[in-house]
């Protein structure tokens, strides 16, 4: 049980107030209690911006409807309008039909009402699928796009986050009582986002670079087995007579001669597909009509044949 605080009246509940369940899970009514007397001694300091959150963390600690009572009368004098019009119709609504205190509640809910700003939101066309819209950090669902919904005098943001697009804020301040309407769209597109189908061409010239990369190195393995391959053929005419008869030497430079032989032709050509395919890229990375143009280096071993792919 708590005592209620409103203005400079402070009015007994022990006797009054309504009877919770006790300990509920996640609840404490003794931390609330304590609180809730910090929060009563702030107000009574004037300290009101001191005094609503405790209230607020009584409350959320053990619901009792005077620390609703107070905490919407707080909210009141710091300028949160909607939010003490919302909990004053609430605690019009948990009280019971004969407490004093539903009538002054429904007087602040009255007043209230006549001086909240109200603020409509409309999404504008060409959003894509997953847009968000979110105002003070709340997202606000399609439902509440469109409808002139209540909030506190001031400062307001509305940020508009949509898929592969900048984020999108806007600011807007409201005065007491002002209504106003307010057309958000999605932002640019982001830079590094998803690129369309079929490739990008600002990362094509990038593919082209790597690709040229990759095959410059591999037409140098070729390159260095190949004359590792004249070596061991040297070797092997060495060692090796016209009757065919080799040493162990001759045997072992005509073995790894064909394994290098057969790296060689392996690198060199995928090096030259590389090499190709990457300048293509670098110099022309649009086909005729400015649509992004893909290449796709597919090599082929069998037969001794490189292929090479393009695709658009």
């Amino acid at each position: 049980m708590r005592r209620i605080w409103l203005g400079s009246m402070v009015v007994g509940l022990w006797a009054s107030s309504i009877a919770l369940p006790a300990l509920a899970q996640g609840k404490d009514p003794v931390a609330a209690e304590g609180l809730f007397r910090d929060a009563r001694d702030a107000a009574k300091r004037g300290d009101f911006p001191a005094a609503c959150p405790k209230f607020a963390e009584s409350y959320r600690l053990d619901p009792a409807p005077g620390t609703l009572f107070n905490l919407a009368d707080c909210e009141e004098r710091i300028g949160k309008l909607a939010s003490a019009w919302q909990h004053f119709q609430q605690v019009s609504q948990q009280l019971p039909a004969g407490d004093e205190r539903v009538g002054v509640a429904k007087e602040h809910v009255a007043t209230l009402e006549k001086r909240l700003p109200k603020l409509t939101i409309r999404l504008g066309s060409g959003a894509p699928d997953g847009t968000k819209v979110v105002r003070d950090g709340v997202e606000l669902g399609s439902a509440s796009l469109g409808s002139a919904l209540p909030v506190d005098p001031g400062a307001h943001s509305v940020v508009v986050r949509a898929p592969g697009r900048k984020d999108q804020k806007t600011d807007i301040v409201l005065k007491e009582g002002q209504s106003e309407s307010l057309t958000v769209s999605a932002g640019d597109k982001a830079e590094g986002g998803a690129a369309p189908e079929g490739g990008s061409a600002s990362s094509t010239p990038t593919l082209g670079y790597v690709l040229v990369g990759v095959g410059g190195t591999s037409l140098l393995v070729g390159t260095v087995t190949g004359l590792m391959v004249l070596g061991k053929k040297s070797t092997f005419n060495k060692e090796c007579d016209a009757d065919k008869y080799c040493t162990q030497e001759g045997i072992d430079a005509g073995s790894s001669g064909k394994s290098l032989s057969t790296i060689s032709t392996i690198t060199f050509g995928l090096g030259l597909v590389g090499v190709g395919a990457g300048v293509y890229l670098i110099v022309s990375n649009k086909d005729e009509k400015g649509a992004a143009t893909a290449i796709q280096a597919r090599p082929t071993l069998g037969g001794g044949t490189v292929g090479l792919a393009r695709s658009f």
